[in-house]
């Protein structure tokens, strides 16, 4: 039926080939590229990372129990994978198919509220994403400089850099190597804390105290309302040094000072990270599972750029590894296969078709198929990836076969028609 109308109706064929390509040409520039074929594994992490190396046993206990309970009520869980190290918590939950991830995350952060109460004051804000921590990173970025310690580096990274990155659409975590960590470090003498009378207990208990920030009120008039907030955040060794935790019975004021020396120290270094030799600090940039590397690399990358500009100039970024490059040129390849495997196809059909018009006509069956492929991917939202580009290599030669067959088909109707 479909050859009766084309023989019959050669114009509103020629129209409905026309109206294909057109379309097909418009929408192959935007379909994604990609390595290998995004998958939506339903996968969400939440990482808790904590200040001042809490032991793994403690992350276990206050930290990832905790979660474990209040996630297990999660609906459409799966299964879920927990594991604790010094100073972190990781848990991976496991959604069934169909279940949208996210509403997913809004959920969890309704679940981490609940709980945020009961985690110990060193948790910092859980980092919630949609992949798994095993991913490996698609860029890499090396911060280097001869002015700057790796320490001051990592602060950089840290401070200016991070959450910028954080913020590019598709960006599921950004981890930070090389350096150490800057700490705080309150040296106690055990000797003094007895002459004093001291328990260590409160000690602790009354810096803790003295290192907060609170809401004090509101004033109101006619037209404003202004909040009194209550500031007493550290900002500096020396307001440590000179907090009063007790008083002797003369009236005399003790001091950390007193019975402890306060530094501005770093924790021991846990990673360290060279590019050329030299001693760096590296970013690792992780995707969310079924974001596109391209994209996503893509707009990291011009965010790097435009930091080069805004950090201090002795400070070098270097992007170390940008898996987008290497999709690239392996997408490319591939392309040159695909290209070079129709223009031999075409040139076999020239040598063995006797009739010049058929050659035509078939060879110009293969470009029509791949844009109608084209246009099927776009809707379908697929991606350009190594399989999809191999499936369309090895469907190529199917076509033409298929082609030749019908020409040649239609070419002996014709003849014995007019004979």
């Amino acid at each position: 039926m479909i050859i009766d109308i084309g023989i019959k109706k050669p114009i509103t064929t020629l129209m409905i080939v026309m109206a294909l390509i057109m379309f097909s040409s418009i929408m192959v520039v935007k379909i994604p590229v990609e390595l290998n074929p995004n998958s939506k594994s339903g996968t969400v992490s939440v990482v808790t990372r904590l200040r001042g190396g809490i032991a793994s046993a403690e992350v276990e206990k206050y930290v990832t129990r905790p979660l474990e309970e209040v996630f297990s009520e999660l609906n459409g869980l799966k299964e879920m994978i927990s594991s604790s190290k010094e100073s972190e918590s990781n848990i991976m939950l496991n959604f069934h198919h169909g279940v949208n991830t996210d509403f997913v995350v809004v959920d969890i952060r309704e679940k981490l509220a609940l709980v945020s109460h009961l985690l110990p004051k060193e948790t910092e804000k859980p980092i919630i994403a949609k992949f798994e921590q095993s991913d490996a990173p698609i860029i890499i970025v090396a911060l280097s400089s001869h002015k700057f310690s790796t320490e001051e580096l990592r602060d950089v990274a840290e401070k200016s850099i991070k959450e910028k990155l954080m913020r590019v659409s598709g960006v599921a975590n950004v981890e930070i190597g090389g350096g150490r960590e800057r700490k705080l470090l309150i040296d106690i003498d055990n000797s003094k804390l007895i002459s004093y009378n001291l328990p260590i207990l409160d000690v602790v208990q009354k810096i803790n105290l003295s290192n907060v920030s609170i809401t004090a009120g509101n004033i109101d008039d006619a037209k404003n309302s202004y909040v009194i907030r209550a500031t007493g955040e550290y900002n500096d060794v020396e307001e440590i040094a000179n907090t009063g935790i007790a008083i002797t019975p003369s009236g005399s004021v003790i001091r950390i000072k007193d019975i402890a020396t306060v530094k501005d120290s770093f924790y021991e270094p846990t990673s360290f990270s060279r590019l050329n030799v030299q001693a760096v600090v590296s970013m690792y940039i992780q995707k969310e599972t079924a974001a596109n590397t391209i994209s996503t690399a893509k707009e990291a990358v011009g965010v790097i750029n435009k930091l080069r500009y805004e950090i201090d100039p002795e400070i070098a970024l270097t992007i170390v590894k940008n898996d987008a490059d290497y999709i690239n040129k392996a997408i490319y390849s591939l392309c040159e296969a695909l290209v070079v495997g129709a223009i031999l196809l075409a040139g076999i059909l020239f040598l063995f078709m006797k009739n010049i018009r058929n050659v035509i006509i078939v060879a110009t069956t293969l470009p029509l198929s791949l844009l109608i492929s084209v246009l099927l991917m776009y809707f379908t939202k697929q991606t350009f990836n190594v399989m999809t580009l191999s499936g369309l290599a090895m469907g190529m030669a199917n076509v033409m076969d298929n082609a030749i067959v019908v020409i040649e088909n239609i070419s002996f109707h014709h003849h014995r028609r007019n004979v």
